[in-house]
């Protein structure tokens, strides 16, 4: 692979469909049993780079149930299948398809759901993503990637097509995203990556949120509080490893994530760290258990206290 800093930096301004169109080219390219399927949405995604390969490319419309369908049929005949379409209508209105004769069959069918977490904006609560990470990592055979920035994701479509079995890549934020990651590193299924090395807290974010941690931190610092922070790019299988550590080695360990907070990745979280945990305390920081109303991306991000000087305060305070 090799992507350059100018790429990087287009794909921070063309988020998602940037890194979305070269991934979906790529593996068609380098695989001739690779079919990309849209349920009217590829244009949206960017996958629709994958016509340029015959046969390797089918758009079935707005009917995520019968593609899951379709998905299943061609894995069963040795094709990898790519499913793709916004976040609530591919993991909620055809999670019956994915639980049953994905999941239960182990089948080897990948999903990508774009428009995860609130990025509907005015769209309305049709169009929020709010509960993908709760209902896919409770299915078993199933992989939860969820990256952060543009390569993160281009290198957790690889990552994913390589890997045997059921995965989903989950793509939240906003058009334009921080770059995280300016030159390549290696994308691991199951590890979670250290970005900052600190001290007295241990922040394990995902997706978008990693970016308001970041911003988070420098108002921390004004304070004398300087964080670990985590990039947990793979939800499930979950890097227990690193659970357990800050479970251990820190006063505080907050997670961040653009999902509910019922049953989400801080749910995962608190799980290990229940079970296996040390004595560090454990905020939970995400998506309120509630339906949003229609807003702005932004707008909606503070409502649910994920804005970086919210974030702040709430490790201040705990700390304290």
């Amino acid at each position: 692979m090799n992507i350059d800093n100018n790429t990087i930096k287009e794909w921070a301004v063309q988020w998602p469909k940037g890194p979305l169109t070269k991934a979906a080219y790529d593996i068609c390219a380098a695989d001739p049993d690779v079919i990309v399927l849209a349920a009217d949405l590829a244009k949206a995604l960017g996958v629709d780079s994958a016509e340029a390969f015959e046969g390797q490319y089918y758009n079935v419309g707005i009917a995520e149930q019968n593609m899951m369908g379709i998905a299943c049929g061609l894995a069963l005949e040795g094709k990898t299948p790519v499913a793709t379409s916004f976040t609530p209508f591919l993991t909620l209105r055809a999670c019956e398809q994915i639980r049953t004769s994905v999941c239960y069959m182990d089948l080897n069918v990948k999903m990508i759901g774009s428009n995860a977490g609130v990025r509907g904006g005015k769209a309305g609560t049709s169009h929020y993503g709010l509960e993908d990470i709760s209902v896919m990592r409770s299915f078993p055979n199933m992989v939860v990637l969820s990256p952060c920035d543009g390569l993160s994701l281009y290198k957790s479509i690889l990552a994913m097509m390589e890997h045997k079995g059921p995965a989903y890549v989950r793509v939240a934020g906003v058009p334009e995203m921080r770059i995280i990651y300016d030159k390549d590193y290696d994308f691991v299924i199951g590890k979670a990556i250290r970005l900052v090395e600190g001290a007295d807290v241990a922040i394990l974010a995902t997706g978008p949120m990693v970016a308001k941690a970041q911003d988070a931190m420098e108002i921390l610092k004004d304070k004398g509080i300087k964080p670990t922070l985590y990039d947990f790019q793979t939800i499930k299988p979950l890097d227990t490893e690193v659970v357990r550590e800050v479970s251990n080695n820190y006063k505080l360990v907050v997670t961040i994530e653009e999902n509910t907070i019922i049953g989400g990745f801080g749910s995962a979280v608190a799980e290990e760290m229940a079970q296996y945990g040390g004595g560090a305390k454990l905020r939970i920081l995400g998506l309120q258990d509630k339906f949003m109303k229609i807003g702005s991306y932004e707008a909606q991000l503070r409502k649910c206290g994920l804005m970086p000087d919210q974030i702040a305060a709430v490790i201040d305070e705990a700390l304290a």
